[in-house]
């Protein structure tokens, strides 16, 4: 399998970035497969994402599914800010060589990072989290797609390999911070520990951007060798994928084969399943590691724990336990004005709204967080 991985600089004019692609797919035809950066017709930047989404059938989709049927390919549409109703997602978009929808990942893991010293940026400012592991098949075999940050986590990865992905495409963002730390490493750890192809393109390094990406697009094989790798300019770089020798690294070293399913078992949860479960132990369990006295808004926590629809009760909810095991978190609205507002209301009418809601209290005040049941 022949791939074609991009490397473009995103300008800010989304037709320009659109036009730009497309052009560099064109010149990349005698390929399977080509992809394109995280959000390749966006700048990486929480202003612009609802400015620059665009809905189911947008135009950088009809794009990018008529040239994947004109060139009879297949097509990783990088990331793109999909618009539905209220919501914001980072968005992959797959077309298959006659133009068809293969597949379509949501970024389930939003960036929210703050290093000390290096970057700053909350993804989930504005977008929301999606729900799904993504896998797509082809003539060659089951591929899985995810989004830069997803890649941080193996149980993903793991989940789409065990599906029988035999290659991870990754459109990706990583920024000057952590780029040079992890880039590389995680692409060779996730290809090692799954025994099989990784694929991440990035956007090209751009010192004007408000966002600069690190570029360094690469692909790697199952023995963790690196295929191909960019450096911070753009550029359009080939790979050739051979599963058979994926299948002759998986025989001599029987990582998948040998788990011991006995001792431990990794498994997807049932479609449909809320992500945070029904309890109020699993909600609270999630919402104990925000680091203490950070600010949130309702719609950020509800969204974290995967309850996008129920953030008025979860405000009630952090702004009333007293668990003095945990650290207190400040949550304010977009306003800046309901921390201020909850004060007014009596420790047991705030208890009281918990109760209702299936929230159990000890005598001493306390929450009984194993006996608490979450019904919004």
């Amino acid at each position: 399998m022949r791939v074609a991985l991009i490397q473009m600089k995103v300008t800010g004019n989304k037709q320009e970035d659109i036009r730009c692609a497309c052009l560099k797919i064109k010149e990349a035809r005698e390929t399977d497969l080509v992809v394109l950066p995280e959000m390749f017709c966006c700048p990486y930047d929480n202003a612009c994402f609802r400015a620059y989404g665009e809905k189911d059938g947008g135009e950088a989709q009809r794009a990018l599914s008529a040239l994947a049927a004109e060139l009879g390919i297949y097509i990783v549409g990088g990331s793109l800010p999909e618009l539905d109703g209220e919501h914001v997602y980072n968005t992959c978009y797959v077309f298959g060589r006659n133009g068809e929808r293969l597949a379509k990942h949501r970024k389930a893991h939003l960036f929210d990072i703050d290093v000390a010293g290096g970057q700053r940026f909350f993804e989930s400012d504005t977008l929301s989290p999606g729900g799904a592991i993504t896998t797509f098949e082809t003539e060659f075999g089951m591929m899985g797609v995810c989004i830069c940050f997803d890649l941080r986590f193996e149980e993903l990865a793991r989940c789409m390999c065990l599906r029988g992905a035999q290659c991870i495409f990754v459109p990706a963002a990583f920024n000057m911070t952590t780029g040079p730390a992890h880039w590389e490493l995680l692409f060779r750890q996730r290809a090692v520990d799954n025994q099989c192809f990784t694929v991440g393109v990035s956007p090209a390094w751009d010192e004007e951007a408000s966002y600069v990406a690190y570029g360094n697009s690469l692909a790697v094989d199952p023995w963790g060798n690196i295929l191909c790798r960019a450096g911070a300019e753009e550029a359009t770089l080939f790979a050739e994928l051979d599963f058979a020798r994926l299948e002759a690294v998986r025989k001599q070293l029987p990582i998948l084969s040998a788990r011991r399913t006995d001792l431990y078992e990794l498994q997807e949860a049932a479609a449909g399943k809320r992500p945070a479960g029904g309890t109020f132990a699993a909600i609270y369990d999630i919402v104990r590691q925000i680091p203490a006295g950070k600010v949130m808004t309702y719609g950020q926590i509800a969204r974290m724990i995967g309850m996008p629809h129920f953030s008025i009760t979860v405000g009630n909810a952090m702004a009333s336990c007293r668990d003095e095991s945990v650290p207190c978190h400040r949550v304010v609205d977009r306003g800046g004005g309901t921390k201020a507002a909850f004060d007014t209301y009596s420790p047991g009418t705030q208890r009281a709204w918990l109760e209702a809601e299936g929230v159990v209290f000890r005598p001493d005040g306390t929450v009984d967080l194993t006996a608490s049941q979450w019904n919004p």
